[in-house]
């Protein structure tokens, strides 16, 4: 299996040829000036122990080959270096200290090969408080191991790679980040192989490791997203966060691609493991606790959670991490055709007494059984399939039920809520006989249709 791993750092990293970006040919050894400049192999943009040179290409895997970015810290972008297509640009590590550099294509797209050696995995590494930008055109197709990483050891700061519109990256293998920041823009693409996984916070000590896909566009492969890895004595942050754009653990047709926070080891630290799903859709086969020793959190604020279609894991789709929040802008989970249960309770965000959340809403096909004491207080819309709460306290007081046109909300399980702010719809509510669905003083009681109802009992309503 190939894993994409956000948290380790970058290994046996031996450099043969360490090749420092200097576009003043002959300046000194220590004298290296940033700017713009094309990367190929004719041009002496290169400083090697204080000599000019030209790039020469990382070829035997026996060997590494590093190309440094350094200089003064300037403004983003400021330094805009090209890499030429028709040189077919390899190199095993790339390492940034400074601010200030962006890398891009030529007008026709251009390849930039990341191979690991034998003594050096294919990385980037990233100085703390340091920026650097890939830019449009420009994918690095990267062969064997890929790490992203900081070379400053429990740092208070990280530095940010970030994947700008028309970046990709392509991975054989795997990849991963230790104390740094990634971020995928609008128009930029992660395309993982066929078994790609990706973890992101493999902890060392106190280091902190972060994923943001803002705009971006990531298909892992057929593994699994695994959020914090702590190890023995360390007390790590690792946080995924989805603001808008996609993300899924698998394009193949298997069960894999399972979000998982912390990993099971037999000499564990401590760690924090936080997803925060703000506005992508986040398509898995199931999400679960695997590290007991992981704070492990879910914050639902306008994103979408997506059963990924075949899963294994339908009895348990979510469970165990230590707490579920619904935000001002609810949460959303689709079913996409298939019957699963959550255990885990979706908890009001707790920003204040009084604060209404923005609820739950129910999409595709299928059944969504919550089992759990949920607390959300915003509305529950089910606007696809059916949902069934599943035993005493599955639901407290809501702001209201919405039941679209041709959905079902199973009611009949002895899970009636306390109360509820308002009813409209034209699906199905099932009640138990003898049961009472009570609308709170003032609520409205809407009925879109003649399919509002009980298939159990005449439906009654009573006002609190």
């Amino acid at each position: 299996m190939v894993c994409l791993l956000i948290g380790s750092p970058l290994a046996n990293r031996l450099m043969a040829t360490s090749y420092i970006w200097d576009v003043v040919a002959g300046n000194g050894e220590r004298a290296f000036e940033a700017g713009s400049g094309e990367w190929d192999l004719t041009k002496p943009n290169w400083n090697v122990e204080g000599e000019a040179v030209v790039w020469a290409n990382a070829e035997d895997r026996e060997m590494s080959t590093g190309a440094t970015f350094r200089g003064d810290d300037s403004d983003a972008g400021s330094s805009v270096i090209s890499v030429d297509k028709q040189s077919a640009v390899r190199v095993t590590v790339l390492t940034f200290t400074a601010n200030g550099y962006l890398l891009k294509g030529g007008a026709e797209g251009t390849v930039l090969t990341v191979l690991s050696a034998k003594n050096a995995n294919a990385g980037l590494s990233i100085y703390p408080g340091k920026v650097a930008v890939f830019g449009d055109r420009l994918t690095l197709a990267v062969q064997g191991t890929f790490q992203v990483s900081c070379p400053v050891k429990n740092s208070s700061s990280t530095g940010e790679i970030i994947f700008g519109k028309g970046s990709a990256v392509t991975l054989l293998n795997n990849m991963s980040i230790n104390g740094a920041a990634v971020r995928f823009n609008e128009g930029s693409l992660l395309e993982g192989g066929p078994s790609s996984s990706l973890l992101i916070g493999e902890f060392e000590k106190t280091s902190s490791s972060t994923l943001t896909v803002d705009g971006g566009h990531l298909s892992v492969g057929g593994g699994s997203i695994t959020v914090g890895k702590a190890l023995a004595e360390s007390h790590g942050v690792a946080t995924l966060t989805l603001i808008s754009g996609s993300i899924e653990a698998t394009r193949e047709k298997s069960t894999a691609g399972e979000l998982r926070l912390g990993v099971a080891t037999t000499t564990q630290g401590t760690g924090v493991g936080v997803v925060n799903l703000f506005g992508v859709t986040l398509t898995v086969a199931r999400i679960y606790q695997d590290q007991a020793d992981m704070a492990a959190t879910l914050n639902f604020d306008g994103g979408t959670l997506r059963v990924k279609t075949p899963t294994a894991y339908a009895d348990n789709f979510l469970e165990g991490l230590n707490a579920v929040y619904v935000g001002a802008k609810g949460a959303i989970i689709d079913t996409n055709g298939v019957d699963v249960v959550v255990w885990q309770p979706l908890l009001r965000n707790g920003e204040g007494d009084g604060v209404i959340d923005g609820g739950l809403v129910k999409q595709g096909q299928g059944r969504l059984t919550l089992g759990g004491r949920s607390t959300f207080t915003g509305p529950l819309k089910v606007e696809a399939g059916e949902v069934r709460l599943s035993g005493p306290g599955a639901l407290a007081s809501i702001a209201g039920i919405d039941v679209a046109k041709d959905t079902v909300l199973d009611l009949s399980l002895d899970c009636v809520p306390h109360s509820v702010g308002g009813l409209r719809g034209s699906g199905a509510i099932s009640l138990s006989a003898g049961r009472t669905l009570n609308v709170s003083s003032g609520g409205t009681v809407a009925p879109g249709g003649a399919g509002v109802g009980n298939t159990d009992d005449p439906w009654r309503r009573s006002y609190a």
